[in-house]
C-alpha cells in the first residue's frame, strides 16, 4: 500500500513537470520573438482569468469526492447531477469571463480583442467541466495516475509545440500563449470525454431540485 501511494505521488508530482522543464530550455528561443508588450498582454489576461478560477466549478470538485465516498452505491447518480450543475453554470461563467476579458484587454491587443476573449473563455464553456469530472474519475474510481500523467505530459508538450509554431514560425507574439492554452485544453477534453461519457455513461442530469442543491 505504501509503495503504491509513493509511486502514485511521484507520478502526480513529476509528470506535469516534464513539459515545464522542456519549456525552460526552449525559453531562450522564444524570447527572441517576444517583446515586453507581449509579456504584458499575456500577464494581464492570465491574472484576470486566474481571478475566476475560484468560482470555475462552484466548489463541485469537492462534492464529487464527497459523493464518491459517501454514496458508494449511488455515486454515479450524484456525479451526473453535479456534472449537470457545472454545465448549467458554464454559460454564466463564460459570460462573466468574456465580459471581464473584453474590458481589461490592453489597447495593444485591440485588433485581436474578440479572438483574445474567445480563446481565453471558450474552454470554460465547453471543456473544463468534462476535464474536472474525468480527472476525478481516474483519480478516485480507476485510481490510475498513469492515464492522468499521460494526458498531462501530452497536453503539456503539445502546448509547447503550438507556442513554438505560433510565436517562432508565425511570429504572432502573445497569441501563441492563447492558442496553446486553448488547444491544450481542447486535447485534454478529448482525452477525458470518451471515458466519462461513453464508457462510464456519466450523462449529465439537469436535476432542478432545490433541496438537493442546497444539501
Amino acid at each position: 500500500m505504501l509503495g503504491r501511494i509513493f509511486s502514485h505521488s511521484l507520478l502526480y508530482a513529476f509528470a506535469p513537470q516534464i513539459p515545464r522543464v522542456v519549456s525552460i530550455f526552449l525559453l531562450p528561443l522564444f524570447t527572441k520573438y517576444l517583446d515586453p508588450i507581449d509579456y504584458g498582454i499575456n500577464a494581464t489576461i492570465t491574472a484576470y482569468t486566474g481571478i475566476l478560477s475560484g468560482i470555475k466549478d462552484l466548489g463541485i470538485t469537492i462534492l464529487l469526492v464527497n459523493a464518491f465516498y459517501h454514496f458508494k452505491d449511488k455515486w454515479k447518480f450524484h456525479w451526473r447531477v453535479l456534472y449537470g450543475y457545472m454545465l448549467m453554470w458554464a454559460p454564466v461563467l463564460f459570460a462573466l469571463a468574456f465580459s471581464l476579458i473584453w474590458i481589461i484587454t490592453p489597447p495593444e491587443a485591440e485588433k485581436n480583442r474578440l479572438l483574445v476573449c474567445l480563446l481565453s473563455t471558450l474552454p470554460l464553456l465547453f471543456f473544463e467541466h468534462t476535464i474536472i469530472v474525468g480527472f476525478r474519475y481516474f483519480h478516485l474510481v480507476k485510481r490510475n495516475p498513469v492515464y492522468i500523467s499521460i494526458v498531462s505530459v501530452i497536453t503539456g508538450l503539445l502546448t509547447i509545440a503550438i507556442n513554438y509554431y505560433v510565436i517562432v514560425i508565425l511570429k504572432q507574439g502573445y497569441m501563441g500563449w492563447l492558442w496553446a492554452t486553448f488547444l491544450g485544453s481542447f486535447v485534454s477534453f478529448l482525452f477525458y470525454l470518451f471515458p466519462v461519457v461513453f464508457r462510464l455513461k456519466l450523462i449529465p442530469i439537469f436535476y432542478l431540485n432545490s433541496s438537493f442543491f442546497l444539501k
